[in-house]
């Protein structure tokens, strides 16, 4: 219905096409393969009636707490980690290339003031370039990766009503 709207008032006309763009790789950060001591690995979560149906902190399974600076995982993938990331950077697209499989319990600190690789850490907290490499053992790398993005071909003003 929004894009009929948009259509029919904006004289909106848009099409998709892939683009080379930057773009981070998630991947694991130390050579011998390890994480960090906040992935910690998992039982896939499996749906069970009754009081215990839930996980622990009341979060989702396979889902996300998300605060600024803070991020919280119970049951999640790489997959799911690296689509949540870009909340976090700079709004870059981040593509899973750890390799790792399974389910993941995961938690996450950083300072949401320091959005660089190379920021300096602010009252004891990391960036979150860093905070993902201490805590978690996965690091981002800068890429060109292709991305699907949204061109815009025409819009008009609104007539008046």
């Amino acid at each position: 219905m929004l894009r009929a709207l948009l259509a029919d008032r904006f004289k909106l006309v848009v099409h998709k096409e892939v683009r080379p763009m930057p773009a981070f790789a998630l991947v694991l950060a130390r050579a011998d393969g390890r994480t960090g001591p906040q992935l910690r690995r998992t039982d896939p979560c499996v749906a069970r009636p009754g009081p215990d149906a839930r996980p622990s902190a009341g979060l989702r399974c396979g889902g996300f707490s998300v605060g600024n600076g803070s991020l919280k995982g119970t049951g999640v993938t790489m997959a799911q980690l690296a689509a949540e990331l870009p909340s976090a950077t700079d709004g870059r697209q981040v593509i899973d290339r750890t390799n790792l499989t399974g389910s993941f319990d995961i938690t996450l600190t950083w300072n949401a003031d320091a959005l660089h690789p190379g920021a300096a850490a602010v009252q004891d907290t990391a960036s979150v370039f860093a905070a993902l490499q201490e805590q978690l053992g996965v690091k981002l790398e800068p890429i060109t990766a292709p991305i699907e993005v949204i061109v815009v071909d025409r819009a008009e003003r609104p007539a008046a009503n």
